[in-house]
Parts: structure tokens; C-alpha cells; sequence
């Protein structure tokens, strides 16, 4: 092969695969390199382009703008001279709309108005007679004049010209004369001012130029007030089609009504536009409805208040499908009308008004709140929506909402809401709205049907997020509405309303809107509900919120991003469960304690499947009981947890321990009474299980010699909190009998129980002074209302007698006290007593009452008064159950506040001093939240036990034999053939005389400690004798049943006491 340089052969070249592939690679990279330099060529040549255009288009029109202006300049000095023609109006119009530049022009266009008041006619002239153009030059002439008005608003630049403008070329007189279709094309002209700005321009006007110390009224304070109004009320007052009157009532809500108020616009602008009734109200509320103006209406408090203030009383000739809309809109806003705050049921304490002392000021948030909520419960509201609630589902539900709202954000009291109240004693409402909450159902992405109650039940709420997108929150508002409204009505139901219809004391029918199949039916729901939502509320875990989760996927660990939360939304996610949650347990545990006096429950019908709490697998709880009941998971204030003292619970302990706080029926009793007794026997461990006679924490046991025939006295000397500061140690007695000497046996808790027993006894004697029995045929026991009177620091002695009885239940001890229902149940803590319990403590004022309840007649023929007569000691006296109620008289429409005040004072207020001070003397000794687990009907029992028979077969099955004695022994045998022949009162004083306690163990004889033993106590001339410090029996062997017999009942029914043993 030749080549060109001579060389007729080339060079043979080795060349090496690797160096080919790297000469090709550079020849590609260059080759892309010279694509993006190229590229980046085109793209700078186009730029500049763009740019030079640019700047020539700029450079023209500021040399354009700048010629206009030099002829407009000379246009003015030649009108100034006269009456201009109408091209000159045109070139003065058409110039200054060409050139304008804000700020820069805003004088000369001043100079343009002062010239268009002047000559008006030329001017018009240029507006109606020119060419469809000048239409738009018009438009964009007074759009303008808003701007410079918007911009001069807040200076004290004179705005009259610019005014006068607004108010000659504007008014719709002046249309009509020079137009066939003047209010048409008026309307076009506002509609193109508002949509530019035209209401936020007023706004401005007023807020800036009209003073701001007024009264509220409708007399202008200035002339420029009178004329700002003017202007406001042209636009919305205009004759125009539907779709032009609704966008411009869209933009006055927006630009207007939504903006926070001002002394002007509330004092003065809005009451006249009210007064005046320029809007119609179907216009106003189809403006915020339709799909166009939702996603851009501004939920804010304002606007409710201006749109509430609108309707005013015309709501009760509303059509029903705008009342609909209405109420749509009114659920919208109505949360708008406070703060984001944790939710709260009507009991919580948080005052709302703390969040704006400035109530007095008529633009102040709550003062807004107060006017809407005000015009909210006017008669005609209320009267309308009563009639409405009933008209279909959705309606329903809008109620609902507003009633949620009212109640969980708003802090309102149903008995203080007229639309409210209404509702919870409307029966049909509450039965249609209870219909509704079971029966709510969405069809779910694989198109099945699903109950929302059955599916919140099994504490799937999570799935209705995602599966059925906001039901949620309509199945939220249903179920808070009827729960809280229900509980208010069901307060003044009487318990024969729960009763079958057999059992009632008269014919008459009942007031529940269910009936008593629905109501055990109900509670099944509910009580599921809640179960459901504590699942909810405590998750099986926390979300990863979006700040963690961004964090997490830094560092390249993987996360779920499907799901994305912030916890802010999280926290207010869990507090509408836990408000759902509150509203929901509180009408249950009310349903609950109505079941306890009335019954109309099955058997074990509270208890659940759904919850497992065993007393055995609470361990956590055991080790932290002093402070794991202070714990509240579902506490609605998640901020003000500490978190110090906090117990950290697993998500199932925390799940439990509301359970055993809120929900405690659930659980069978004996489970409670077993957690209960585990609750004690973790406490006594720092108490009474040290040696040397201190216990764990340093406390020694207390040891005291009380005289038997001084036994109250001495105790309330020895064992006071300046002397025993606690009484959770052991206690050692030792008795003094009459002639003082030292009652033979040493206490290892027999004695201390004797002692404790019978210091109870006398404690509690209505011969004492501090309790009486009740008149009732129970004769049972509640505080003396007459024991400050009769006893000198009688609250001592409450407080004492409540750590005593603290102390027989710390010991696990049973004492035989009837008890009044109501005052275990204000032990508890719970509510106060209410007008059904009256029956227990005076049955014949119970009888009255409820004749003056249901009198038939006029009830000022009985001649009562709001004022009760107490005597004491032989003093009488004058008590007022209201303020100035000695004046009141008791007529048909007071009757029932009367009833109740007068069993709130009986059952309440009479003995609530006592009661306090009895509780601190409990609480001294023992946690309440322990005892909260239990009703009043329960912790009689816990106190006295059950009242059920002695079941010999269980003792006999748990007893020891020691000494010679077996099972199998003669004398063992007679022995049980004697109990089994003995009566009930026989045998428990056989159990007294042995334990010292007459009554069986709560959990059976397998739960005594120490274990019934009976001992070989020697021949058969002796009696038998015990030890009750250790169930201990010593039995002699008798040779026959009738010995046996005799002997065993002297020695139980002596009644001498441990000098016996």
C-alpha cells in the first residue's frame, strides 16, 4: 500500500485492544463536549435575544410612556382653560390608562377625578357614546381610581376627588338614562372592580378613615362614613343575573367579611348593612356553596359572625335546602371560633374565656364567640333547626357537628345551650340520632358494606382512615352528639323509666325515648365503642413522624413512606379519640349505675369479651402502685403529663389501667377484688414485712394499750395523725380490762382485729353523735348533718374514723356497717348523689317530692318556697335553696329545679363537710383510685362482705386440723355434723368467735389467711376456745353431738372476749 509521504509500505503498528477502546472514548467524550458547547452557544444567542427584546420593548415603552405623559401634561393644562371636547376626554382617558405607574401617577390621576367631577357630562359622554372600547377604558380607568384609593387609605392624602368618581360614574341612575341595558352593563363593571379588588379597597377606607371610638349603631359618624357605606352597598344591591350577583357576593366575603373585624366595621358598617337587608340571605349563602368558592372561602371566625349576623331572625323563612346549606356553612366555621386547644368535655374546668381577656372589645375573639353562640340559641334558630333535624340524614349529621363543636371546643353546657337542651329532651331527635350512629354504615374499596360502630368496636379506626375516608369524622360527631346530649337527659329520668312497664308505682308513661330492650342493647354498643377506642388511643405503636422519619432515612434506614404524620396531627388525631372516648365512658359508667339500683341489665350483661385483665399478670402495676394510678393515658391535656414521676407503661398495661379507671365493670368483680387485695398486700411490703419490729422503709410498729370500756376515746388520743403520723405499719395492742389490768394473750393480729372491730362499732353508733340511720326500713348509715352541733371539732373525728375504716380494709379486714348507698358513693368521688338515691335517706320526703313533680294541678295551691327548715338542737332555721329563694314561689314551670335543689341540699350539701373530712381520713390510709374500681353497691361488700350465707362445704374443704385431729377423727366429724345443723346467725358467730369477723371471706375460705385450723383442745371438760390472731380452734373431744353442740354455743355466745382463751 502507497501513501502520499513516499512510503510505499506502511509501518506495521501494534496496537493493543485496551489503548483503541480508550482512543474511542475520548473521541466520544469530545464529541459530546463539542453538543454542549454548541448547545450552551444556542442557548446564550437565545438568551440574549430574549434579553435585547426585552429591554427595546422596556426602552420603547418608557419612551412611549414618557411622550403620553408630556401630552397628557399638555391635555390638562388645555382642559383646565375649558369645557374639553370629546377626543380630548379620550386622549386624557386613554393615556393616563396607558401609562400609569402607581405611586408615580397617583396625583396625576387625582387631577384626572378632580376634572371628571368638573366636567361630568364630557366625560359621560366619552363613557356611553364612544365605541365598545371605551367600555374597557371606563373598566380600567375606576380600577385605577381603587388602587390609588387602596394605596392613599392609610395616609392623609385628600381622597374626595377619588370618591366622587366612584360615586358619579358608578350609580346606576346614570346607566339607566344613557343605556337600554344599563344595569347589565353596570353589573359587568362591578363585577370586573370586585374581582380586582374592589371590597378589600373599602375595607381599607374604613378602617383607615373613619374614627374608631364609636358607639355600635347605624347613624354615620362622618359624612365620609355615610359615603364609604354607600359605595358598599351599591355593588351588592345591583340588579344583575344570578351568576353575576353570586361572584360578587363571593368576593364581599372574602375580601370584606372575612378580614378580621375593626370598632368600624363591627359598630358601625355591618349593623347597617344588616339593618338595611341589602343582601338577600340565599344569595349570600350560595355564594359560600357552591363548588367554585368552597376551596377558597377563609374558614375564620369573621365570617361566621358576619354571616350569622346577616341571617339574623330571617332564618325562620329559610327554604329547607338553603337551611341546609346554612347549617353546612355554619359547621364549617364554627371550629373557627377558638384557638387550637386540646379537646374538653363540658365537666373540664378550662375556662375559654382565659384566652382573651379583652372581652369587652366587640372585635375580640370572645366576643365573637359569644354573638354567634348567642344568635345560634335565639328561638328562631332553635325552632327551625328543631324542625329540620328530622328532615334527613344529612341535616342530621350537619347538627351533629355543631353540637360537637359547641361542646368539645367551645366549652359550651348543654342545660346552658337552648338549641342543645332542646335537642336532648326532643325524644325523637335522640332516637333517630342513636338509629343513625348504629346503623352509619360506607361501602369500603373492596365494595363491601361496613358498620362504622362494629368496626370502631374491634379498634379498627385506622381502617376507616384509609378504607372509608372520612367517616370517621362524621360516625365522631354522631356518637359525641348523642352521648352528651343523652347524658343530659337521662339525668332527669326517674329509675322506673329503666324499670319493665310492670313494675312501675303508677300508669304513667315512660319519659325515655328507648324502651328496655334498647337500652341493654345500647350498653352492649357503648361499652364495646369504648373498648374499641382505647385501642385506638393507645396504639400497639407510634406513628415515625415525618421529622424522625426524615432523620431516619438520612442514615439509609428504611421506613414506611406511604404513611407520612406529623405529630401535630398525630396529638390532635388522639385527642378526638380521647374526647370520644371521655363522652362515650361517661354515659356508659351513668347507664352502669343506673343498672346497679334498677336491674335492667342482665346478669354479668357488663361484662366483656373483648378485654383479658387477670390480677395476675399486673405485675408492673404492682411494683408502681403508689403512683401508676396517677398515670392518665388518655388524658386530654397530653402537655401538662409529668413525665418525672410518670410510670412508663407497656401500650397493654396502659391499656389496662384504663380499663381498671374508666371502665372497671368490665372486669368480673372477684378479678377486682383480687387486684385490689394485691394492690394492698404490694403496699404493706414497705410497711410490715421488716424484722426488729421497723418495716423497710423505717417505721416501727405501733404499739398502744387501749382500756376496753374507753376503746373510742383512747384510739382517737393514740392513734391521731399528731401522734401516728401513718397507719399503714403494724399494730400491736394490748387491752386493759375494767379493773385495768392487762387482758391476758399477746397480739399477733387477733387482738388488734378485736380491737378494731369494736372501735368501729362505737365509732359508727348513731348514739355517738357522728352518724344516724337513715328513716328509711334499711336503717342504714351516712354522716350526721347535726354533728358540728353536737360535737366540738367534730371534722377530727370524721377524718378519724375514715383512716379507722382505711385501716380494716388495708388489713383486708370485714366490718359489719350498713352503710347509706349515697354516701359510699361520695366516698368514691363520683358525682353527687342525685334526686333517686332520696329515697334510701328519707322515703316520705321522697314521696312528697315526687307527688309535687307529677301534681296535676296548680302548684302554688301546695304554698311552697325555694327554702328548706332545719332544726337543730331545738333551733330553727331558714335555709335558701337559691338566692332569695325564701321569695321564690314554686309554681308549674319551677317545680323541677325545686325537686332536685331540695334532694341536692338533703343528699349533698347538708353533709358534705362531713364527707370531705371522712374521705381525707380514708385516703390517709389508702389510694381512692383503688377503691374507684368498685360501685357504692361493691365496696359494701368490700367493707362488710357478702351477705350470702356461709357456705360450710367450702370451709370445711379449706380447714387444717393439728394437735391428734384428722379429717377422719370422731370428734371432727360430730363437729361438722353440728355446723351443718347449725342456723345462719349460729354459724357466723361460730366464724366471729374463731376470725372475728361474722362474714365469709369475698373469694371464699381459700383466701383466708391464716387457713381455718381447728386444734385438739384437750378433754371434754373444758370449753371450746380460739385464737383469733390465727383462725385457730380449739376444739376438746366431746363424746357425743349434743355435748358438741351445747358447748360450742356457750363458749360462741358468751361474748367475754380473749379472757376466754
Amino acid at each position: 500500500m502507497y501513501s502520499f509521504e513516499g512510503a510505499y509500505k506502511s509501518s506495521l503498528t501494534q496496537s493493543l485492544g485496551r489503548k483503541k477502546l480508550s482512543k474511542k472514548d475520548e473521541l466520544l467524550a469530545a464529541a459530546q463536549q463539542n453538543r454542549l458547547e454548541r448547545e450552551l452557544h444556542r442557548l446564550r444567542a437565545k438568551s440574549a435575544v430574549i434579553i435585547q427584546a426585552s429591554f427595546r420593548s422596556y426602552y420603547v415603552r418608557k419612551q412611549e410612556f414618557a411622550q403620553r405623559r408630556t401630552e397628557f401634561e399638555n391635555m390638562l393644562t388645555i382642559l383646565k382653560k375649558g369645557p374639553p371636547t370629546y377626543g380630548l376626554v379620550e386622549s386624557v382617558i386613554r393615556s393616563i390608562n396607558l401609562f400609569f405607574k402607581s405611586e408615580v401617577d397617583d396625583m396625576a390621576m387625582i387631577s384626572v377625578c378632580s376634572l371628571a367631577v368638573k366636567y361630568q357630562s364630557e366625560f359621560q359622554q366619552f363613557m356611553f357614546q364612544g365605541s365598545d372600547s371605551n367600555d374597557w377604558q371606563t373598566k380600567r380607568w375606576l380600577q385605577i381610581v381603587c388602587g390609588v384609593l387602596e394605596r392613599l387609605s392609610g395616609t392623609r392624602e385628600n381622597i374626595s376627588m377619588l370618591l366622587r368618581v366612584l360615586e358619579v360614574y358608578m350609580d346606576s341612575e346614570l346607566y339607566k338614562k344613557y343605556l337600554e341595558d344599563g344595569s347589565e352593563r353596570l353589573a359587568g363593571l362591578y363585577q370586573h372592580l370586585v374581582a380586582n379588588g374592589y371590597f378589600r379597597t373599602m375595607r381599607l377606607l374604613c378602617d383607615h378613615r373613619i374614627p374608631d371610638s364609636l358607639d355600635k349603631g347605624t347613624v354615620a359618624p362622618t359624612p365620609l362614613a355615610a359615603s364609604l357605606l354607600a359605595l358598599i352597598c351599591r355593588p351588592l344591591a345591583i340588579p344583575c343575573t344570578t351568576e353575576n350577583r353570586l361572584t360578587i357576593l363571593r368576593y364581599f366575603g372574602l375580601d370584606f367579611m372575612s378580614r378580621d373585624y375593626t370598632p368600624q366595621i363591627s359598630c358601625y358598617i355591618m349593623p347597617c348593612i344588616r339593618a338595611a337587608s341589602t343582601i338577600s340571605v340565599t344569595d349570600i349563602i350560595n355564594a359560600f356553596t357552591d363548588e367554585e368558592a368552597r376551596p377558597r372561602v377563609q374558614l375564620n371566625a369573621t365570617l361566621l359572625h358576619s354571616l350569622m349576623g346577616l341571617v339574623g331572625d330571617r332564618v325562620g323563612k329559610m327554604e329547607d335546602r338553603v337551611l341546609s346549606q346554612y347549617l353546612c356553612l355554619i359547621s364549617r366555621l364554627l371550629p373557627s371560633l377558638t384557638a387550637d386547644a386540646p379537646l374538653s368535655d363540658e365537666n373540664d374546668s378550662v375556662n375559654m374565656e382565659c384566652e382573651d381577656d379583652d372581652s369587652d372589645n366587640p372585635t375580640s375573639l370572645s366576643q365573637l364567640r359569644s354573638d354567634c353562640i348567642y344568635v345560634l340559641n335565639t328561638p328562631e334558630h332553635v325552632s327551625r333547626l328543631l324542625r329540620l333535624a328530622g328532615a334527613d340524614s344529612s341535616s342530621l349529621l350537619r347538627i351533629c357537628q355543631i353540637c360537637h363543636t359547641l361542646l368539645s371546643r367551645l366549652n359550651q353546657r348543654v342545660h346552658s345551650s337552648r338549641l342543645m337542651y332542646s335537642l336532648a329532651f326532643n325524644k325523637d331527635f335522640i332516637s333517630r340520632l342513636w338509629t343513625e350512629c348504629h346503623t352509619v354504615s360506607e361501602v369500603n374499596s373492596a365494595g363491601n358494606s361496613v358498620s362504622l360502630m362494629q368496626v370502631l368496636s374491634r379498634g379498627q379506626g385506622d381502617a376507616l382512615y384509609t378504607s372509608v375516608q372520612g367517616s370517621i369524622h362524621k360516625l365522631m360527631s354522631l356518637l359525641s352528639a348523642f352521648c352528651s346530649l343523652f347524658y343530659h337527659s337521662i339525668l332527669t329520668l326517674h329509675d322506673d323509666d329503666f324499670k319493665p312497664r310492670a313494675e312501675h308505682l303508677d300508669a304513667q308513661p315512660s319519659s325515655s325515648p328507648f324502651s328496655r330492650q334498647e337500652l341493654v342493647q345500647m350498653v352492649a354498643m357503648l361499652r364495646d365503642a369504648c373498648l374499641g377506642v382505647v385501642y385506638l388511643a393507645i396504639p400497639d405503636s407510634k406513628p415515625v413522624f415525618d421529622e424522625r422519619r426524615q432523620f431516619l432515612e438520612n442514615l439509609g434506614i428504611k421506613t414506611n413512606s406511604a404513611k407520612r404524620i406529623t405529630k401535630e396531627s398525630y396529638l390532635r388525631q388522639r385527642s378526638e379519640w380521647v374526647y370520644l372516648f371521655t363522652v362515650m365512658a361517661r354515659l356508659t359508667k351513668h347507664l352502669y349505675i343506673r343498672d346497679t339500683r334498677t336491674n335492667f341489665c342482665p346478669s354479668n350483661h357488663w361484662l366483656s369479651n373483648q378485654v383479658r385483665v387477670h390480677s395476675n399478670d399486673l405485675r408492673v402495676l404492682y411494683q408502681n402502685h403508689i403512683d401508676v394510678f396517677d398515670n392518665r393515658p388518655l388524658s386530654t391535656h397530653l402537655d401538662s403529663r409529668d413525665e418525672e414521676t410518670e410510670v412508663n407503661l407497656s401500650v397493654t398495661d396502659s391499656r389496662r389501667l384504663v380499663v381498671l379507671t374508666e371502665l372497671p365493670f368490665v372486669v368480673p368483680f372477684e378479678e377486682r377484688v383480687q387486684i385490689f387485695h394485691n394492690l394492698l398486700a404490694a403496699d404493706r411490703v414497705n410497711f410490715q414485712t421488716g424484722f426488729d419490729g421497723f418495716d423497710p422503709m423505717g417505721h416501727a410498729a405501733i404499739k398502744i394499750n387501749i382500756r376496753r370500756d374507753f376503746i373510742y376515746e383512747d384510739a382517737f388520743e393514740k392513734l391521731s395523725p399528731e401522734n401516728e403520723e401513718s397507719l399503714k405499719p403494724k399494730v400491736k395492742v394490748q387491752m386493759l380490762n375494767a379493773s385495768g389490768l392487762d387482758e391476758p394473750g399477746i397480739d399477733g393480729g387477733g387482738i388488734f382485729r378485736e380491737f378494731l372491730s369494736e372501735l368501729l362499732k362505737t365509732g359508727f353508733d348513731p348514739n355517738r353523735g357522728l352518724f344516724k340511720l337513715t328513716a328509711s326500713n334499711d336503717k342504714l348509715l351516712y354522716p350526721n348533718p347535726e354533728a358540728p352541733a353536737v360535737m366540738e371539732n367534730s371534722e377530727k373525728h370524721f377524718f378519724f374514723l375514715g383512716r379507722v375504716l382505711g385501716k380494716a380494709l388495708y388489713e383486708n379486714m370485714l366490718v359489719e356497717l350498713p352503710f347509706a348507698g349515697f354516701f359510699l358513693t361520695k366516698i368514691l368521688g363520683k358525682a353527687d348523689s342525685d334526686f333517686h338515691q332520696l329515697s334510701s335517706l328519707d322515703p316520705t320526703l321522697y314521696r312528697n317530692l315526687l307527688f309535687v313533680k307529677n301534681y296535676s294541678g296548680d302548684v302554688t295551691e301546695l304554698g311552697l318556697d325555694f327554702s328548706v327548715v332545719n332544726e337543730v338542737l331545738g333551733m330553727t332555721s331558714h335555709v335558701e335553696l337559691k338566692p332569695g329563694g325564701e321569695h321564690i314561689v314554686v309554681n308549674n314551670s319551677n317545680r323541677i329545679e325545686y325537686v332536685h335543689l331540695m334532694a341536692d341540699y338533703k343528699l349533698n350539701k347538708q353533709i358534705r363537710q362531713q364527707c370531705q373530712s371522712f374521705t381525707q381520713g380514708l385516703e390517709n390510709v389508702l389510694k381512692l383510685d383503688w377503691l374507684r374500681m368498685f360501685n357504692h353497691h361493691e365496696l359494701h361488700i368490700l367493707i362488710s362482705g357478702a351477705t350470702s350465707p356461709i357456705d360450710v362445704s367450702d370451709l370445711k374443704a379449706h380447714t387444717l386440723y393439728s394437735g391428734s385431729y384428722t379429717a377422719e377423727s370422731p370428734a371432727i366429724e360430730t363437729f361438722w355434723k353440728v355446723v351443718y345443723s347449725f342456723t345462719a346467725s349460729q354459724r357466723s358467730a361460730l366464724l366471729k368467735f374463731v376470725t372475728s369477723c361474722s362474714r365469709p371471706p369475698l373469694l371464699g375460705f381459700k383466701n383466708l389467711y391464716p387457713a381455718f385450723c381447728i386444734h385438739h383442745g384437750g378433754n371434754e371438760d373444758r370449753l371450746p376456745t380460739a385464737s383469733t390472731c390465727m383462725n385457730f380452734l380449739k376444739l376438746p373431744e366431746y363424746p357425743d353431738e349434743a355435748t358438741m353442740k351445747s358447748k360450742l354455743l356457750y363458749a360462741i355466745e358468751s361474748g367475754a372476749g380473749f379472757e376466754l382463751s
